[in-house]
């Protein structure tokens, strides 16, 4: 005959995570909305947690090179262009269909590549991409996949992979110098002085410019952080003014803009430059937004991390964090509840928003392939269908308990 229990069986449950991971405390010591391991889901909305979304090749596998850039060239009054570079090539997708290539002649082994949207006068459409290798001249493409080599002169643009379309103009960093273009030229081979049309920045080595709706543009290095807001003729007398001089960003892909807030990635982790009440920018808390996360920050494998990138989309921040040669945690933050969840399975490389029929997407480039994947889309991993690849682990281990009797 069995033994009667002395005590009832005790139990909790719980359906809100949207406090998100913390594996900063121990975990009897966490929120009761957060867990130590959060992967695979989706905690955007309060009460409910699912697994999220897969991922779906695009176009073609066109080759084993990583894909280092993507980038969303938008036409107006024509189709945009999702545009992709590996290898020593630069290749076109247009919403359905293969890959087609523009230009397959750059210099190989390329890995740091920026593309840039711009607008050139004379032409209908007047929208152009400035592709840049930083060992190659930068090349304009327009929309009808026309490709100028704007040299290495006086009057190219510089050789970077830092850039920033702002106030009709071109504006490109190196080497600690903010070089500018004529406004709104018909010809940017002839449109640049460089002894002359430059502002001395001192960030380290270049990361980002990112333009902003009211302060100018922001202008990151390795080592410090800048705001820059020009004339609409520049001047002598524009002065560049130190934001954050004691911190940089770890990459040239590793800053966002989200709203009116902007958010990157430093060594200490990912940060954030945020409006205050009199609409200005401070970075605010002396510990980074996800200093919650000492796990997942000790796995980051720091040789690689130039390769780590960012991207604001649908409310979420997606940060591909590498911890390896290839490999990468995709660290999703959600502004809205200050809270992370990891995405295991993926390994993108870079990022891009692309629109289909008015829908705005989310791909991403993949490490060690050729191929290019709709992002949160399909029910499992990286296949040809929403069904057919690999299966997506959800795991969630929650809040431990002792209900009151240690």
């Amino acid at each position: 005959m069995k033994k009667p229990l002395d005590d009832k069986p005790l139990a909790v449950a719980r359906r809100d995570l949207s406090g998100g991971v913390n594996t900063r405390q121990h975990g009897s010591n966490i929120g009761e909305n957060q867990a130590t391991v959060l992967y695979n889901i989706d905690i955007q909305t309060i009460g409910k947690t699912k697994k999220r979304l897969g991922s779906v090749l695009i176009g073609d596998d066109v080759s084993d090179n990583d894909v280092v850039a993507l980038h969303n060239y938008e036409i107006q009054g024509a189709t945009d262009q999702l545009l992709m570079y590996e290898g020593t090539n630069l290749r076109k997708w247009v919403g359905s269909g293969s890959w087609s290539t523009i230009k397959s002649d750059f210099s190989a082994a390329q890995t740091d590549v920026g593309i840039l949207s711009a607008k050139e006068s004379g032409l209908s459409p007047d929208d152009v991409a400035i592709v840049q290798n930083g060992t190659d001249n930068a090349f304009r493409i327009d929309s009808s996949g026309n490709v100028q080599d704007l040299g290495d002169t006086n009057t190219s643009p510089p050789l970077t992979t830092v850039m920033a379309w702002y106030g009709n103009r071109i504006w490109g960093l190196k080497n600690d110098l903010l070089y500018y273009s004529d406004a709104y030229s018909a010809d940017y081979s002839g449109a640049f002085d460089r002894t002359t049309n430059s502002y001395r920045i001192p960030v380290g080595t270049e990361r980002a410019i990112l333009p902003t709706r009211d302060f100018g543009m922001i202008v990151m290095g390795e080592k410090e952080i800048w705001g820059f807001s020009p004339s609409t003729t520049p001047a002598a007398t524009d002065s560049p003014v130190p934001i954050l001089a004691d911190m940089g960003v770890v990459s040239k892909k590793g800053a966002v803009i989200a709203g009116d807030d902007l958010y990157f990635f430093s060594h200490d982790g990912l940060r954030a430059l945020k409006r205050t009440v009199q609409d200005k920018l401070q970075v605010g808390a002396s510990l980074p937004i996800s200093y919650i996360l000492k796990d997942e920050y000790a796995a980051i494998n720091w040789a690689y991390i130039t390769n780590l990138s960012m991207i604001y989309w649908d409310n979420k921040i997606f940060i591909s964090v590498p911890t390896g040669a290839s490999s990468y945690d995709t660290w999703v933050y959600y502004p809205a509840l200050n809270a992370f969840m990891i995405i295991k399975g993926w390994a993108p490389r870079c990022w891009a928003k692309y629109k289909v029929s008015g829908d705005q997407r989310l791909y991403y480039g993949k490490d060690g392939d050729g191929v290019v994947y709709r992002a949160w889309y399909g029910y499992t991993d990286e296949g040809t269908t929403t069904t057919d690849g690999t299966a997506i682990n959800y795991q969630e281990e929650g809040r431990k308990e002792d209900l009151g009797q240690p």
